[in-house]
Parts: C-alpha cells; sequence; structure tokens
C-alpha cells in the first residue's frame, strides 16, 4: 500500500509541476526513492516521473 506521501506525489506529479516545487516540498532522499520506483516499477512507468526523477539526478549529480 502507498503511503500518504507517496499518494501525494503521484497527484502533484499529475499536475505537472517542475523539479523546483517538489525540491521545496519534498525530502530530496524520499523524491530520489518513489520516483525511482514510479519511473521504473513495470506496474506504474510513470513518464512524469521518470521526467522528474531524471532532473534531479542531473541536479543530484551536479553538486
Amino acid at each position: 500500500m502507498k503511503s500518504k506521501e507517496t499518494k501525494r506525489l503521484v497527484h502533484d506529479l499529475s499536475r505537472g509541476f517542475n523539479l523546483d516545487y517538489f525540491t521545496t516540498h519534498y525530502d530530496k532522499d524520499f523524491l530520489r526513492k518513489e520516483l525511482k520506483l514510479l519511473a521504473e516499477h513495470p506496474e506504474y512507468i510513470y513518464e512524469p516521473a521518470r521526467r522528474i526523477f531524471v532532473e534531479l539526478e542531473k541536479d543530484y549529480e551536479e553538486k
């Protein structure tokens, strides 16, 4: 069962927010873990999650 925070994340992803929104409103470790699951899990394969995950990883590698 998804946590309340994960459900909120999925809802926010569907609203099309950008990376700045997610890094402001969510813990980065939580984001990395959950977005990776949402982006890669065959049950979900959720494109908005993949897009934000790629941006987050790029931002993470630059720092």
